[in-house]
């Protein structure tokens, strides 16, 4: 510690007092006289000594309050740096006590991980030489059982190949045997229901729908070759009644081409006779004769350029604009089709058209249209039976003309080979 201010006076005057001290007890000294008598000097001693004392004990005081105060202020840095660096080494030490904790807890979840795993394969491996035992033991009951199915397998292939042979043989022979069938769809004038084919063209047909549909399944026919039998089909199903089926078969003849006149004739043929069934809701015959015409609008389009399937066509629009009882389109449906058949050889269309005639009152029209047919078809059973030409059979004013018509031939008739009459089906060909 440096010596202050104070202190260096001190010692100035404690120089200067011994000084004088010396040269009063050693007796004169060269220099001036002194200023003051002998008797005032111990007392001036005296003096200087009280003063020296005080200040001594003064600066002392206050050199050791400016010390103690420093020393404070030392010691009170010093206790805060070390409670600082106390704060520091207590967050260090917990952070690594957390660290330490947590490995401990990781490497003990690791090690109880482990140990399951290893408890769980120590199982499973127990497990599976079980099963392996087990399965070593059915392996010899299987080897037994192939032993003892060898012999039936090989009867079996030897058959599935025999079979397959069959089919495909079958399949080879589909379109020759199709050109073999008879058309068993005769067309005449009214609705009645046709003659059922005999039962060995039923057969061939049945077996040939088996046909078929295997070879449209397993496409071992070329897909537009399916289309002929498809509708051939869709018509022997619809002669029979099973409509759904036939329906089924026309629409497959479609989804293979759509550019079929005849599957979507076919198609319109078997919906309006579906919805000519008895017991059929109104709801369910409008929705199916929508759908017929759906069909027909289609094969009509189809068809321009091409005058018979045109006139076929709309003989089959004739017929469902009447079942929907819309008569006038009806009539000229039927008109365009006769326009279009210039030979006369669809007896059928005017007959039709006579029908419509009646139920809309126009009586003289219907009863020359019949004339017509009666003069080309000579078939009598229709007009004589028909419920629907019942009005005109009966009208006061054409109902003479009307006997006289069927008079002249019957006589006609008689005058001729015996007539054979024609299956009577709504469609048209």
């Amino acid at each position: 510690m440096r010596p202050t201010r104070s202190l260096v006076s001190l010692s100035l005057a404690l120089s200067f007092l011994c000084a004088s001290a010396v040269s009063t007890t050693s007796g004169q000294q060269p220099g001036p006289p002194s200023t003051k008598p002998p008797a005032q000097q111990p007392a001036l001693i005296d003096e200087l000594e009280s003063r020296l004392r005080n200040f001594v004990r003064k600066e002392v005081t206050d050199a050791l309050t400016t010390s103690t105060k420093d020393i404070l202020e030392r010691a009170k840095r010093s206790e805060e740096s070390g409670e600082t660096l106390l704060s520091v080494v207590k967050w260090v030490s917990a952070g690594w006590l957390a660290i330490v904790t947590l490995m401990f807890g990781f490497l003990a979840f690791i090690g109880w991980r482990e140990y399951g795993a290893v408890r769980i394969a120590k199982d499973e491996s127990v497990k599976a030489k079980v099963d392996a035992t087990s399965a070593a033991a059915e392996a010899v009951a299987s080897a037994d059982k192939v032993r003892s199915a060898e012999g039936e397998v090989g009867l079996a292939t030897a058959r599935i190949r025999e079979i397959d042979k069959a089919i495909a043989q079958a399949l080879a022979d589909t379109s020759k045997h199709f050109r073999d069938l008879p058309e068993i769809e005769r067309f005449g004038l009214v609705g009645e229901a046709p003659d059922l084919p005999s039962a060995e063209d039923m057969v061939r047909y049945e077996e040939a729908d088996i046909l078929i549909v295997i070879a449209d399944k397993n496409n071992s026919i070329e897909k537009p070759r399916l289309v002929e039998p498809f509708v051939r089909l869709g018509t022997y199903w619809r002669l029979l009644e099973n409509y759904p089926r036939s329906i089924a078969r026309l629409q497959r003849a479609i989804e293979i081409d759509a550019q079929s006149i005849d599957a979507h004739r076919g198609l319109c043929a078997a919906l309006y006779a579906a919805a000519g069934r008895d017991r059929v809701s109104a709801a369910e015959k409008h929705r199916v004769l929508e759908r017929a015409q759906v069909a027909c609008t289609k094969a009509l389009e189809l068809a321009r350029g091409n005058p018979d399937a045109t006139a076929g066509v709309l003989f089959d629009q004739g017929w469902i604009y009447d079942e929907q009882g819309r008569y006038e389109l009806a009539i000229e449906a039927y008109r365009q089709a006769q326009q279009l058949d210039v030979r006369g050889e669809r007896t059928n269309i005017g007959y039709n058209l006579a029908c419509t005639y009646v139920k809309v009152g126009k009586y003289a029209e219907a009863l020359a249209e019949l004339r017509k047919v009666i003069d080309a078809d000579d078939n009598l059973e229709d007009a004589t039976a028909d419920a629907e030409l019942e009005p005109l059979r009966n009208h006061p004013e054409h109902r003479d003309a009307f006997r006289k018509m069927i008079e002249e031939a019957t006589k006609r008739r008689e005058a001729t080979a015996p007539f054979s009459s024609s299956c009577l089906d709504p469609s048209f060909d």
